[in-house]
């Protein structure tokens, strides 16, 4: 048996739906803000009068303990999102729906979800979610950097927080891009400097730094992780590099 995306997604929003009101005591406009529909189609759902076209999802959500465990998660980290005011766009749900596609006996995953694209607009938002996110990261590790008293703890959460400030600029960019602000024309680099490149990086990751010094202090062991973690990001990216004609 095979559901159509759409079904599957409406189905789940009758469920989560019903979860959020019956066992969370959640407000209709809340859960209407939640799942990006209109307090109506909320009530609808609660009231059963959208719900019958999907009974035999509903049916295998509730006699499937895996999904339900599965959906449990999802409200769980849904709430989490409500409280810092973000919405649960369909990008959410896709991948949901994509983990309840494999634990339904007998269902296999339709071609219409492997080829479900985000609309732009859902692009924007995610990208505007994202960019939050990293900022108030970037900001609670800069303010516990100045708490504590430990310097390599220190430099350890200014890394993290320079990291977070660092994607959020990204992801700005590319918003930017996508909302017709600035132009760009790729610049393609010299053969040279990226073979030079190549070169540094692949002579600094011929030894590993975190198996290399052993200080017994696991702040030093994490830093120096992130240092190898690092030159095997740099090597990836300057090999794709090379390869763009």
């Amino acid at each position: 048996m095979q559901f159509k995306y759409g079904d599957m997604l409406l189905a789940l929003r009758i469920y989560i739906a019903r979860e959020l009101s019956h066992k969370y005591k959640i407000p209709n406009k809340d859960i209407a803000e939640i799942l990006g529909i209109t307090p109506s189609a909320v009530s609808q759902y609660l009231k059963g009068k959208r719900g019958k076209k999907y009974e035999t999802v509903l049916d295998n959500i509730e006699k499937n303990p895996h999904i339900k465990l599965l959906i449990e998660n999802f409200l769980n980290e849904t709430l989490k999102r409500k409280e810092l005011k973000l919405p649960v766009t369909e990008f959410y749900f896709l991948n949901l729906i994509n983990d309840i596609y494999s634990s339904l006996s007998g269902i296999k995953i339709s071609e219409e979800i492997k080829k479900v694209k985000l609309k732009t607009e859902q692009i924007k938002n995610i990208l505007n979610e994202r960019i939050n996110l990293e900022i108030e990261a970037a900001q609670k590790c800069l303010n516990m950097a100045r708490l504590v008293r430990d310097e390599f703890l220190k430099i350890l959460l200014r890394m993290i927080a320079s990291d977070s400030i660092r994607h959020a600029d990204i992801l700005s960019m590319i918003l930017a891009k996508l909302e017709g602000k600035i132009e760009i024309e790729y610049e393609k680099l010299s053969e040279k400097f990226i073979m030079d490149m190549l070169k540094n990086e692949i002579e600094a990751k011929e030894i590993s730094l975190k198996e290399l010094i052993d200080l017994d202090y696991p702040i030093i062991s994490l830093l120096l992780e992130s240092i190898d973690l690092d030159e095997e990001k740099h090597m990836k990216i300057i090999q794709q590099l090379k390869g763009i004609k």
